[in-house]
């Protein structure tokens, strides 16, 4: 590839790792599917049953467009059979996913209302209902659950759960966050990163417009959302999984602060560094080898550059990134309060 050329950064995206397709697929068997308010739903029953018996409804978590509820059954079979030793055990499988997974939080929890209120109403016997998803699926099932309570309504949950969803605020670096509007072309992280979805579930984030790195206002009303109705469901038992070290230390051997990758060719001096501590840290120092595209084909959103000649960018506390000269403008540093929180 010529050094001229702007590389493509390929799939750089958040899919969960349970929606990734396969080595080997494992063939969906036939099923039926409900038509939900903003999502839809794949209903496998289980062995011996007639109809709704014991319901666990599962909710597909963050990425974007339309659930794949293909690769989410197939992730959950990879493996371990989990879909197929939940029907052998008389659980009826419900497979919850979005028309629009980067879509407000808000808006997919009327999905996982309409699933619940639908498996209790077409339930046989008296059976009480697990309900719970993957990643962001945790947090949609948790704020639909919590606001059923509130409106007094029965959704006959036993179990709540959640497996890694984040629910105190999802870790992205910061200096990632930017990199990926440094890109002058449209690509799928930094679509992620700006959707209304991301927004609300970031415990930091990158505001391609200001520059600013902060709480996302999304963020703040969708957790004032959550509050009205009491934050969590009071009714079921509520477990979590964490698919990690569980022991909140994180990696040995990675001290804060240090270089974890540096980029050379199209992005010269491109460096991102392990997250440390304190008020004012970098956290990237992005920067990119050509001018600005022009015309109507260059993002309308893409960071400053100009100049061969550059000055870092700092950012101290909650103030926007700013440029040492408007002249200088081809790197920027990424600056970030990091008082550590997950």
């Amino acid at each position: 590839m010529s050094e001229t050329t702007e590389p493509n950064v390929g799939m750089f995206t958040l899919a969960d790792p349970l929606t990734t397709e396969p080595a080997t697929p494992v063939e969906v068997p036939e099923h039926e599917e409900w038509q939900l308010p903003n999502g839809f739903a794949w209903i496998f029953p289980g062995e011996g049953n007639q109809g709704l018996v014991r319901p666990v409804i599962m909710a597909d978590g963050f990425n974007l467009g339309r659930s794949e509820l293909d690769k989410l059954y197939q992730g959950l079979e990879g493996g371990y059979r989990f879909i197929t030793e939940l029907r052998r055990r008389g659980r009826d499988v419900i497979l919850l996913g979005f028309e629009e997974r980067s879509a407000s939080i808000l808006d997919n929890a009327q999905a996982a209302e309409a699933a619940i209120l639908r498996a209790v109403a077409e339930q046989l016997g008296d059976a009480r209902l697990v309900v719970g998803g993957f990643s962001m699926g945790g947090i949609v099932t948790r704020y639909a659950l919590a606001k059923l309570e509130t409106q007094r309504m029965d959704h006959r949950t036993a179990l709540y759960f959640s497996y890694d969803s984040p629910h105190r605020g999802a870790s992205i670096p910061v200096g990632v966050q930017a990199f990926s509007h440094l890109i002058p072309f449209p690509n799928s992280f930094a679509k992620q990163m700006d959707s209304p979805a991301a927004r609300q579930m970031l415990w930091r984030h990158y505001d391609k417009d200001t520059g600013k790195i902060g709480v996302a206002p999304e963020r703040t009303e969708f957790l004032d959302a959550l509050n009205r109705f009491g934050g969590w469901p009071q009714i079921p038992r509520k477990v979590a999984v964490a698919n990690g070290r569980a022991d909140g230390v994180g990696l040995p051997g990675v001290p804060p602060g240090e270089v974890a990758l540096r980029v050379d060719r199209i992005y010269p001096g491109t460096t991102f560094y392990t997250q440390a501590q304190g008020d004012d840290v970098t956290a990237a120092y992005l920067n990119r080898r050509f001018p600005r595209p022009r015309g109507p084909s260059r993002p309308a959103t893409s960071p400053s550059w100009t100049a061969r000649r550059a000055a870092p960018c700092t950012r101290t506390g909650s103030s926007p990134t700013r440029c040492a000269s408007s002249a200088a403008r081809s790197t920027c540093g990424t600056r970030r309060s990091a008082s550590s929180r997950r």
